[in-house]
């Protein structure tokens, strides 16, 4: 690849990271998807010849793709290596991005102090750019910290900050992370019904924006807070949609907690091994995508696992377990778009 080549996927990444979380974003996304090895050559050029610039650019346009796709290894080395390669000298915008970025992939690690420094390093940078935007994303990561110590008090009062700041200045897509954060608080202290009213408020506020993204992680959500509440069979609209709409994005990061909230469906109708099987796919799909469950989730998916082992045989569990782990991404969304459809 020459420097022409490099600048031009540059530019591609540009023009795709303005789109992704717009109406239509997915057909961008596979664009990308198409293109990913030559971005990867891209990133490589830049990184090669010095252009650290560039390269922080490049992986600050592209960790939401390589998030919502399953590339968390690929986007925390790139996100590390180039905010490390530029230094703190330039407080810039697409600095600030790179470390919200390298914050959320830190978090997604289980890297709680890296995390915690990405994110306070991007709030002084807001500040010193009194860029209002990025202090709100520094108090949603913040957040999202608090909520991996299970501190939800903590979690509350960043999204107080965030949520008063956004509805200050007007805009509501910078609503939408306080608002889950609030409905996460919620769910982790036991409160499904407040848990539930902050998902459907955000759902819907997602689905006037046309902000796919969060269209399909409210829509799991509050399938996950049926099965929580003991309405299981009412969670399956939920998960059929969220499974529906998983697949038409190719949302790796997303499939493993449609997986294993169709696990606890499997358990509660009584279909033990199916359940196992379902369990050992999400683990498998979650450990491919580098990016670790929420907080709120892994409890419960080790809830499920504990569940299935304490109805199957302990051969009968290894060997739906092992099943799982081995099928394939496809083969595991077939099996739960079947399961989900009664077919």
């Amino acid at each position: 690849m020459d420097e022409a080549t490099a600048l031009r996927y540059l530019s591609l990444a540009d023009e795709a990271s303005e789109k992704l979380d717009e109406p239509g974003g997915n057909l961008w996304a596979d664009r990308l998807e198409r293109e990913h090895a030559a971005l990867q050559e891209a990133f490589d050029w830049f990184t090669s010849h010095e252009r650290s610039a560039e390269a922080l650019q490049l992986a600050a346009r592209l960790w939401t793709f390589q998030f919502d796709r399953g590339y968390g290894d690929e986007g925390r080395r790139w996100l590390s290596l180039t905010l490390a390669a530029h230094g703190t000298e330039a407080p810039t915008a697409v600095r600030a991005t790179a470390l919200y970025a390298a914050g959320m992939f830190a978090f997604r690690a289980l890297d709680q102090d890296q995390a915690k420094h990405y994110f306070d390093e991007l709030l002084q940078i807001a500040r010193t750019l009194g860029d209002e935007s990025y202090v709100g994303r520094a108090y949603g990561g913040l957040a999202r910290v608090a909520l991996r110590r299970r501190d939800t008090r903590e979690v509350r009062r960043w999204s107080h900050e965030a949520l008063s700041l956004a509805r200050r200045r007007g805009n509501e897509a910078e609503t939408t992370t306080a608002i889950h954060m609030f409905a996460e608080a919620a769910r982790l202290d036991g409160n499904l019904d407040e848990a539930r009213k902050f998902y459907l408020e955000n759902l819907e506020l997602n689905q006037r924006l046309g902000r796919e993204h969060w269209v399909r992680a409210e829509t799991l959500n509050l399938g996950a807070i049926e099965v929580l509440g003991g309405n299981a069979e009412g969670a399956v609209p939920r998960l059929r949609e969220s499974l529906r709409l998983a697949r038409e994005s190719t949302d790796r990061f997303l499939m493993p907690y449609v997986l294993a909230w169709s696990a606890r469906v499997a358990l509660a109708r009584g279909e033990r091994g199916l359940a196992a099987r379902l369990l050992g796919a999400a683990q498998a799909q979650t450990e491919r995508t580098g990016l670790a469950m929420d907080p709120d989730e892994e409890p419960e998916f080790q809830k499920g696992v504990a569940a299935c082992r304490s109805v199957l045989s302990a051969g009968g569990f290894e060997r739906n377990w092992d099943d799982g782990l081995r099928t394939s991404d496809e083969q595991s969304v077939a099996l739960v778009d079947r399961f989900l459809s009664g077919s």
